[in-house]
């Protein structure tokens, strides 16, 4: 305890600015506080080191985020903690390969306390954000991530925390494995994986690091984004957050679209959370979307660097037209298709099986779209994420694929026919599946290729259906 609190009995709350005696137990009860001589505010004769800092983070935004969003630094904190620097010099002398590189670790001010004071942690949940599992998994499973600010300010909420990490034996890797942990990266021999993919650019480049001793807290950095109109993004979120779906306000939902990453997340979850609860307005909100963005902003959803925003659009794009066929016509008439499919292919599983399950519900009332989706490289990415959900159990995405192929082959069944290696599959795998959900949807494609697209008396009488939308996910 002393090298944390020096010789000092009393220590001062940073939530409530009281001093209090120090508890026997403080390591539980303080785990998510900070002790006052593990971070300070710089003074000063620190203000080159303040400029540095601002600098290094400001010149990471830029290189790649939009310009149109302005980072504001708020305050930078010290962190001065004998403990995690002993285990990071610890670290260099066992982990083979010692150098270190500075990067950014995107999270809250509660978290980035608690970073200072214990350390970083590995995380319990493979989701993003526990809080919010909608936002999809994290990429590698596991791990503690970092990047350079664009890419960390998708993560947490207005802090980041500047960190020396050691690498180690990295793996470098261009599409995501969402099951991972430090168990199975020490198993292949790796500490560190390097994630770049050619197609998206350096924007997304991130390094996913799964043994807490290679990291060490720098600062404490808290930044807000200003809009184009330079009112901090906070004050439209706020408002969105306070809105009802019975009675939205479009206006407001509009200006966030086109506004910050974080202003067209709240809105794009907004809409998403009211196509999960199945409210009325739900589809007339997509509709209003679609109606009142050009049609060139609508698609560069499609193709805005923040992950998270593409899962959320994919996601309110599935929720909502779930309920409205109409709407599923309008969605592809206003949609780029070759975007859609681009996004099917995305190296992250968490985008890729989403936009599976938008051209899913599309498939199930625009005829004319099955035709496209019969060629080999679009086949075998549904392949590949069937397989993977059955790796992993996950049946909604199982689910999503079976009903999406089953769709196809109600009108495109000579082909589907003569796709053995699926039809095997499926057979081997899933047509005894013990759930009855998973039977019905692999029986239901070979029905489409048997019956040729043609329901005969029986099957309608004992309700069956040709066409199925994909199911409704979180």
């Amino acid at each position: 305890m002393s090298e944390l609190i020096g010789t000092q009995q009393r220590i001062t709350c940073p939530e409530c600015r009281e001093s209090h005696p120090v508890p026997a137990n403080w390591t539980t009860d303080w785990f998510d506080r900070v002790l006052d001589d593990i971070t300070s505010d710089l003074k000063t004769n620190e203000n080159d080191i303040n400029q540095k800092i601002i600098k290094f983070v400001q010149e990471s935004y830029y290189r790649f985020g939009p310009q149109s969003d302005r980072l504001h630094i708020k305050s930078v904190e010290l962190v001065s903690n004998v403990r995690l620097k002993e285990a990071l010099e610890k670290c260099k002398s066992t982990i083979g390969k010692p150098e270190v590189v500075t990067l950014l670790h995107g999270t809250t001010r509660k978290a980035a306390l608690a970073i200072s004071g214990q350390g970083f942690r590995i995380p319990t949940s493979f989701d993003r954000d526990p809080t919010n599992p909608n936002e999809g998994e994290l990429k590698f499973g596991k791990a503690i991530y970092f990047a350079e600010a664009k890419k960390a300010t998708e993560y947490g909420k207005n802090t980041l925390v500047l960190t020396d990490c050691i690498l180690g034996s990295v793996q470098e890797k261009d599409e995501s494995e969402l099951k991972l942990t430090p168990e199975i990266m020490q198993r292949r021999g790796y500490n560190t994986i390097h994630y770049s993919n050619s197609e998206e650019g350096f924007v997304n480049q991130e390094w996913a690091i799964y043994k807490t001793e290679q990291c060490y807290p720098l600062c404490i950095i808290e930044y807000e984004f200003l809009d184009p109109s330079s009112a901090s993004e906070q004050e439209l979120v706020e408002k969105i957050n306070k809105m009802n779906h019975i009675n939205p306000d479009w206006n407001i939902l509009h200006k966030a679209l086109i506004g910050t990453d974080n202003q067209c997340k709240e809105a794009l979850r907004f809409i998403g959370d009211a196509g999960s609860k199945g409210t009325a307005q739900a589809s007339r909100l997509m509709y209003l979307l679609l109606q009142n963005l050009t049609k060139e902003q609508v698609n560069a959803l499609f193709k805005r660097p923040n992950e998270t925003i593409r899962i959320l659009f994919l996601r309110a794009l599935w929720q909502t037209g779930r309920r409205d066929h109409n709407l599923q016509s309008y969605i592809h008439n206003t949609l780029d298709w070759s975007l859609l499919c681009e996004s099917l292919h995305s190296s992250y599983a968490d985008v890729s099986w989403r936009a599976c399950g938008v051209i899913t519900n599309i498939a199930a009332i625009v005829a004319n779209v099955r035709p496209l989706l019969v060629s080999s490289d679009l086949l075998n990415q549904l392949m590949s994420l069937l397989k993977r959900a059955v790796q992993f159990t996950d049946k909604i995405c199982i689910l999503t694929v079976l009903n999406l192929l089953a769709n196809i082959a109600v009108t495109e069944h000579s082909i589907m026919k003569q796709k053995k290696d699926i039809l095997d599959y499926i057979n081997g795998h899933l047509l005894d599946h013990h759930d009855e959900e998973i039977q019905e949807a692999g029986n239901r494609l070979f029905c489409n290729i048997i019956g040729k697209g043609t329901i005969s008396p029986d099957w309608q009488r004992k309700g069956y259906v040709s066409t199925m939308m994909a199911p409704t996910i979180q």
